[in-house]
């Protein structure tokens, strides 16, 4: 297993201008690389043509394969949109659909760290924090390792927001 993290986001604008990033991290959450298409805006034609099939397709073919293409094998993708852990297969690459529990443990301090299967979902309380994670296969015990090795230095959710930040920053300079 690689020991880098990526985390995969989709972002639009009113459903009518379409980004994705791909923010390679390493273990402490220190950008490595970051991988974006440049902002799609459907024609008239395009939105006719593809009718409610165009998000899908503008989404998972032209941005997310085309920013899965520099994700090597043995690589752990992070994405925070179920439909994106949905329609994603890659040989040797293992996504995770994450999401922060509601629930927050009153103790900062503790650090209880299990891994909890509920059917293909596994609730990861790490610190104070629970995470549902949703693997396509049982996480081998390296790749709950690993998880736990990053989550011990930083929130796991938190790179999301950068790459929101960064793409929303693409986009308002690309509308200059």
């Amino acid at each position: 297993m690689n020991k880098e993290l990526f985390f995969l986001k989709l972002f639009n604008v009113n459903s009518e201008i379409f980004l994705g990033g791909l923010l390679k991290t390493d273990l402490l959450g220190i950008p490595v690389d970051f991988k974006y298409v440049e902002p799609i805006k459907p024609t008239k034609l395009q939105k006719i043509l593809y009718g409610k099939s165009l998000e899908h397709f503008i989404n998972f073919e032209l941005i997310s394969k085309n920013l899965l293409n520099e994700v090597s094998e043995n690589s752990l993708v992070f994405v925070d949109d179920l439909l994106i852990f949905e329609f994603h297969e890659k040989e040797n690459v293992v996504f995770l659909s994450l999401f922060k529990d509601k629930v927050e443990l009153p103790d900062k301090d503790q650090r209880i760290i299990e891994f909890k299967k509920n059917e293909n979902e596994y609730l990861v309380t790490l610190g104070n924090l629970n995470y549902r994670l949703k693997f396509k296969a049982q996480p081998s015990e390296e790749l709950q390792n690993l998880i736990i090795e990053a989550t011990e230095n930083f929130e796991l959710l938190e790179p999301f927001s950068r790459i929101s930040e960064a793409l929303e920053h693409i986009w308002q300079n690309s509308s200059k």
